[in-house]
Formats: structure tokens, sequence, C-alpha cells
């Protein structure tokens, strides 16, 4: 026996015989979130796809214990693989190869995802069969092997009258790699997982979606794969993503999934932090903090920290679903009348440096990685310190009943100046589903070593919600640290804060103290109103001597592979297990892999410990011997 029943007879096969190996590549290969060491979407759905043909044909099966892929803990947590990309309850995130530019498919065919429901009975599994049937249950049918296949239909009709539509809420995916902040249709997220594979180099890539559009998208899959100049040097490259390039270069493309740093759902404020620094070799930061804060129950906006530590060229690369700028503020651009982001001289179109027999990862082009796919640049070569950029919305997938009105505004923060800022044209692939207008990209360049961009993203319809945006005064002056200003139409003011250092005292605006990680203060009529704090113990007078943050020890954790997993903790200070539910806990260990686990409930212990139940996600990292599983398992935890 490998652990807890799987049986050694599946396990995997010396390196003389040949085989499948099925049981290392669950154990080893597939990731805490039931998704293979893919980045794209649709490529881990084919992971899904081929093992469900063997899970059926073992199902029941009785000869050998274990063989039985439904009692698996690494294959039950397969079926659950096309559920964290889902964005807006309505259609599948572009991460790396998949999909179109902006386009809304939702994969989640109901063919994977009936096993899904039929193995375990999570609601889940009958939400998505609703939600992919076109938000109705008619027709839905069990496999005709059931006595009454057509009563699928009143199963997922009950249970979405007892626990609605798909809604899952915040999440963050440690696993897979993905944060995701949600208020309703609305939300935020960040990729921070696999670049290697069908993936693309896009660590910390951003996306948005507001009012039913996704206002963010990705560029989709390439138009051809393989060693082609337009995949490679512009549909894949950082730069046409929401990201930062630094030194010019692209990403180094891993399995590495990033390390998350914090993530909460405050209910009218949500946050994410991550650093995923091992994509550039000279970076020691590169870390992007987004905090969502709700202006009422129809629109948020998010702040963007994104701070780079390390190299010495840092470009923070942003483009909308739009091809025409509405307006700028503060910037005077200057039209370049030839040429590329290269350079003036420089033509449109492919690198001429070679690819073929060359690795992705150390291809030399003649100039910086992807700059000759944007053209008709405009360029300001000293930008002030506060200044806008505001993207007109397009529907070009005529989803909107009314697509008129549709802006996101990106106001950029600095406190020193950025070296350049430039608007240029950016294309999706040239695909017939593709929008075939450009995309207009925000390039914004600061040279030095150490770089904090701040941009607040403004989503609105018609008539702007915010009044002004402004930089408010932190003392004692620290360059890692940003307050933000942000006046309302209706008059609320919220001060948003960051800090990575969490044992200083600041003074915000002369006007309250500050000690935490993130903070957002709201005031109305002169007085606070509302008070979100976040890894702190001060948020002015009214929030003082409390610490959100929960520390400790781990005392022990669940070792074999088990549907039902626990972590022990001893914690440093007296704790309501009540108010761990729904949290995540972060263990420092070796730095290999995260390990983040969302806590389902705690429970008090005898001696004083807490017990943490994290459901059917395992602290398995892998086989000590994939050729020998008698010998046990390494943990992400130790």
């Amino acid at each position: 026996m490998a652990a807890d029943g799987v049986t050694s007879n599946l396990g995997p096969n010396p390196p003389e015989r040949k085989g499948g190996n099925l049981l290392a590549q669950l154990v080893d290969v597939v990731d805490r979130d039931g998704c293979g060491n893919e980045s794209s979407p649709g490529y881990n759905r084919l992971w899904l796809r081929e093992l469900l043909q063997v899970a059926e044909v073992l199902r029941d099966y009785e000869l050998y214990p274990g063989v039985d892929l439904y009692k698996n803990p690494k294959f039950v947590r397969m079926l659950y693989c096309t559920l964290p990309p889902i964005m807006a309850r309505a259609y599948t995130a572009q991460i790396g190869d998949t999909g179109s530019c902006g386009g809304p498919h939702l994969s989640a065919e109901q063919h994977l995802i009936l096993p899904g429901f039929i193995a375990t009975g999570d609601p889940v599994f009958a939400q998505i069969l609703y939600l992919s049937n076109g938000r109705s249950a008619k027709g839905l049918r069990y496999p005709d092997t059931y006595k009454d296949p057509s009563r699928l239909e009143t199963d997922v009709e009950s249970i979405i009258k007892i626990h609605g539509e798909f809604d899952p809420g915040s999440r963050l995916h440690s696993g897979y790699g993905l944060m995701a902040l949600r208020s309703g249709s609305r939300d935020i997220w960040m990729y921070t997982g696999s670049t290697s594979g069908h993936g693309h180099s896009d660590g910390l890539n951003l996306g948005m979606d507001a009012f039913g559009l996704n206002m963010l998208p990705d560029l989709g899959y390439p138009r051809h794969t393989g060693p082609e100049h337009n995949r490679i040097q512009w549909v894949a490259s950082t730069i046409s993503h929401n990201t930062v390039v630094v030194d010019t270069e692209a990403q180094l493309r891993s399995q590495d999934r990033g390390l998350p740093l914090h993530f909460d759902d405050g209910g009218w404020v949500r946050l994410m932090d991550a650093d995923k620094h091992k994509v550039y070799p000279q970076t020691d930061t590169y870390r992007r903090t987004v905090v969502m804060v709700d202006v009422d129950d129809t629109v948020s906006y998010g702040i963007d920290f994104f701070r780079v530590v390390g190299g010495s060229d840092h470009l923070y690369s942003f483009h909308a679903m739009s091809h025409e700028i509405a307006h700028t503020e503060g910037l005077h651009l200057v039209k370049q009348e030839s040429g590329t982001y290269a350079g003036p001289e420089i033509p449109y179109g492919p690198d001429p440096s070679p690819l073929s027999g060359v690795s992705w990862d150390h291809n030399v082009f003649t100039y910086p990685d992807g700059y000759t796919w944007l053209d008709q640049v405009e360029k300001d070569l000293s930008p002030e310190r506060q200044f806008a950029v505001d993207f007109a919305i397009t529907d070009y997938w005529k989803l909107l009943e009314d697509p008129n009105g549709l802006h996101l505004r990106l106001t950029m923060l600095c406190s020193t100046p950025l070296d350049e800022v430039s608007i240029a044209n950016g294309y999706p692939p040239a695909k017939a589903e593709n929008p075939q207008p450009c995309l207009k990209y925000l390039l914004a360049r600061h040279k030095g070593g150490d770089t904090l961009f701040t941009s607040v993203l403004e989503p609105y319809r018609t008539k702007r919600y915010i009044r002004s945006i402004e930089a408010a005064p932190v003392t004692p002056e620290d360059p890692t640290v940003r307050a933000v200003k942000i006046t309302l139409e209706s008059g609320r003011v919220d001060y948003v804060v960051y800090a990575p250092d969490q044992e200083t005292e600041y003074t915000v605006d002369s006007r309250f103290r500050f000690r935490g990680f993130i903070g957002v203060a709201s005031f109305s009529d002169g007085g606070l109103t509302r008070g979100y704090l976040h890894n702190g113990s001060t948020l002015t007078d009214a929030i003082t001597g409390k610490c959100p943050a929960v520390t400790g020890t781990v005392a022990d954790f669940t070792r074999q592979m088990s549907l039902d997993n626990t972590i022990e903790i001893s914690p440093a200070q007296q704790t309501d297990p009540a108010a761990l539910a729904g949290k995540y806990i972060f263990i420092e260990n070796d730095g290999e892999r995260s390990a983040v686990y969302r806590i389902l409930k705690a429970a008090p212990l005898e001696t004083g410990d807490l017990l943490l139940d994290i459901g059917d996600i395992s602290p398995i990292r892998q086989y000590k011997d994939r050729f020998a599983p008698e010998e046990g398992f390494l943990y992400d935890i130790e």
C-alpha cells in the first residue's frame, strides 16, 4: 500500500518496466487544485478528459483495492480543475494558449462536469451544469445507464433553488497559481502560475471584469503554436500582458507558481498579494498587491501596487478591451512618425533573429523583446508625476444590450518621475474570431533598481464616480510606502495605504495613524465611517491594538493521501476558531512551492492547539521515490 488504500499494484513502474506510471503522475504532477502542469485551462482540461476514460473503466473495480480512481483524492480533486478560472460567472479566463481575445467562452463541458456531480454530490457541479446549459436545467440528463436519466433536470433545479447560482466568491488557488477577488459579476484576478508548456511569460498578469464585460483581455490562443515569430516574440511574451517587463526581456518560463503573501475578502475591501521574482534572476522582489474597494453595490475600483527590486529598466505594460484612448491627463504625447516601439527606424513585425534551434528561454533578439510588434507610437519623455489614461471600452463580442459609455481609466501616481510614457498599438492574433482593430497599450517606463508602480483602476459607465485622486503624504517618509486619497462624487473620501514594513507607525495626510500592511479608511462628513486593516494594529484612533494576523507553529498535519486533510497549529495568541473559517493559512517552508491552504473550519483541541480543516486539499508534494512508493512522501509544509 502506498497510502490509505492506494495500492502499490497501481504504483509507479520501476525504470525497467514500461507503462503509464499513473499514480506518480497524479501525486507528483497534479497540483493541489487538481490541475496538470499546464497554465492553459484548455490544456489542463485535456488531463481530466483523458483520465475520466480510465476512471470509468476502473469504477467499482474490486480485485485490487485502490484501483477505483474515484476514491483517489488527487483524481477527485481533478474533477474541480475547470472551476478556478471561471470569471464573472460567465467565461473561462484566457490564461496561456486559451480561447480568443476577450472571448466569452466557458470551458466547462457537461461531460466533464457531470462525473464530478455523480461522484461527489457537491452542489457546485450542479451549479456549473446549470451555468454551462445557458443558466437552465432544461434538457440535462444523467448517462443512459441510469434508470431515469431525465431526473438530472429536477435534481439540478432543486439545488439551484436551495444554493442559488454559481458564486465562488474571492478565492486563492495556490496550487494552480490564480487569485481572484470577486463581488458578484465584478472581479479582479491575478495569475501567478506556471508559464511553461502552453503558457505565456505572464507572471502576475492582471485581469478585470465589470459591467458584464471582460475589460482586460489576454490575447488568447496564438495563430500558430511552435517556434513562430508572432507567438514567441509577441503573443506569449511579457510585454503583451498586463504586467512588468524587466530589462527589456521576457520572463523566464518555468513551473514556478509564485509565492502568495496575502489574501483576504473583507466584504467591502478585498486584497491579493504575491511575489514571483524567480521569473527574473536579477530581481529580489517582483511583487504585485491589488486592493479592490466597493463604491456601492454596482461598482468597485482597484488599486494596483507593483514593486520591482533589481534590474535597471522596469516597464509597466497595460492594455484594455479598447482600440481608442478617450483622453489623457498629465501627458504631452508626441507622435512618432514611423517605425515601432523598438525605434522610429525599426519596422513592424518579426525580429530578424532566428528562432529555429534556439530554446524559448534563450532567444537572443536583435531588439528588445516584443518591441517590434507595437506600432503607431506616441511618447512623452517627461511625464508628470501623476497622469491618467482613459480607455474607451468596446464590446467586440456584442454581449451587452447597451454597450455605450463604457470606460476604464488608469491613474498612475509616481513618487519619482518616470523616464517615459508611451501609447502604442498592439494586435491580437490574426484570427477570424478575434477583434480585428488594434488594442491600445500604455507603456510606463522607469530606469532604476527599485520601482513601485501605483495605479488606480476605475471602470465606469458614461460618468465617473471618482471626483479626484491624489497621493497623500506619509510621515516618516519611506519610498516603499504609498497612501492614495480618493474622493468620490458622493463626497466619501477613501484613503488606501500600502506599507511592506508593518513595524513602523506612519501618519497619513496629517489626519490619522497607521501601522499594518494594507489599510483603507473611509470618511464622510469629516468622520470615519468604515475602516479595513490587514495584518496590522493601528488604523486611525478608532482601530488600535488589533492584530488580525494569527501566528504560531505547525504541530502536525495529514501525512497520507486522504479526502479529509487537517493541519494542527499552536497559535502564539488567543484566537477565536470561528474567525478563521474562510481565511488562509500561509506556512513558511523551503520555498520550492508555496504552502497556502484555505481553512474550511477550525476547532480547539484539549492541548490548546487548533485543528484546521482544509478539506480534500493535500499537503503532499510528491513521492520520495516515484519508483518506490512504499518509502512515503515529501510534503509542502515541511
